[in-house]
């Protein structure tokens, strides 16, 4: 009898032992879930996506060297940094960015007159449109000019040898707003004369992070496209 009542109880141990790796299995599987579900994400909250060089600094002449390379991807609110090229229509680089020419000269095939953009929003700290025959020396050899300071990063652009300008101290303006007309005023090779009133015309584009000519640093305008 006591044999009997030994193997029942020992088939009542071994029941429970089923049933408690049952009810494990069952949670365990459950909890997976959750996790899943979890570390589910919207894709529509992803708003923008943007190529940035990991190296800001550099310092090489060769047009390969400008391009984005080693690139990292990063999210952006679009909103706040939409980065738009400051030429509009067809353009040809004609100075890369290096350690003697922190800028890139642009070229755009609209010619003289032609619509130079704001890079990214934000808010106009300088303008300075006095330059008319007083030669390459005019604004320390940088013509008309226009400086923006942005809405993201610390980020100012400064744009150079501008013809009109069509904003003032204090304008707030939108990514892609025109600011003012592709010129040839200040510094530029070859220079203008009487008979080649066109000569040299092109945009001197800057980026800086913080403020320029205060503190701040240039670096490739091509980082942040």
């Amino acid at each position: 009898m006591q044999f009997f009542k030994w193997k029942f109880n020992l088939f009542l141990v071994f029941i429970t032992i089923v049933s408690i790796l049952v009810v494990m299995t069952v949670d365990s599987s459950k909890l997976d879930s959750i996790v899943i579900a979890n570390n589910d994400y919207d894709d529509s909250l992803v708003i923008n996506e943007v190529n940035v060089s990991d190296d800001t600094s550099d310092n090489s002449s060769s047009k390969d060297s400008d391009n984005n390379v080693n690139n990292k991807t990063v999210f952006v609110n679009a909103v706040v940094n939409k980065w738009t090229f400051p030429v509009a229509g067809s353009y040809a680089i004609t100075t890369y960015y290096s350690g003697s020419h922190q800028a890139i000269d642009i070229y755009s095939y609209s010619g003289y007159d032609s619509n130079i953009l704001a890079a990214n929003s934000g808010v106009v700290i300088d303008a300075n449109s006095n330059c008319t025959n007083q030669g390459s020396s005019c604004n320390g050899r940088r013509g008309n000019y226009v400086i923006i300071k942005h809405n993201v990063s610390d980020y100012y652009t400064v744009y150079m040898h501008l013809n009109k300008i069509y904003v003032s101290v204090g304008d707030v303006v939108n990514s892609g707003a025109v600011i003012a007309s592709m010129g040839n005023t200040g510094y530029v090779i070859p220079a203008r004369t009487a008979s080649q009133p066109y000569n040299g015309t092109h945009l001197h584009f800057c980026l800086f992070k913080g403020e320029p000519y205060r503190g701040g640093y240039a670096i490739n305008p091509f980082s942040v496209y």
